[in-house]
């Protein structure tokens, strides 16, 4: 998990490299696009339940903190492989 203190994307990047070399979590761009791409569904989920389906006003759910979260990390790794800053 990161650290809520983080101030810059510098920060967050550096962080993330952090823990893509302990977990050994690293895998070519184009897989890690595949990891976004399902990320942002699984937001997109949360958002959906959290309307009931566009039923209800929307109320934030308790996963969608996460899943964002899993989304930004999938998107900082795509960043570090291809040494965008």
């Amino acid at each position: 998990m990161l650290d809520k203190n983080l101030e810059t994307i510098y920060d967050m990047q550096n962080e993330v490299k952090k823990i893509v070399t302990k977990y050994n979590l690293e895998i070519k761009p184009e897989l890690r696009y595949v990891d976004l791409v399902s990320e942002v569904g699984e937001v997109g989920k949360e958002l959906l339940k959290g309307t009931d389906y566009g039923k209800n006003e929307f109320y934030k759910t308790s996963d969608l903190d996460l899943e964002i979260g899993d989304t930004l990390f999938s998107l900082i790794c795509i960043a570090n492989s291809l040494n965008i800053d």
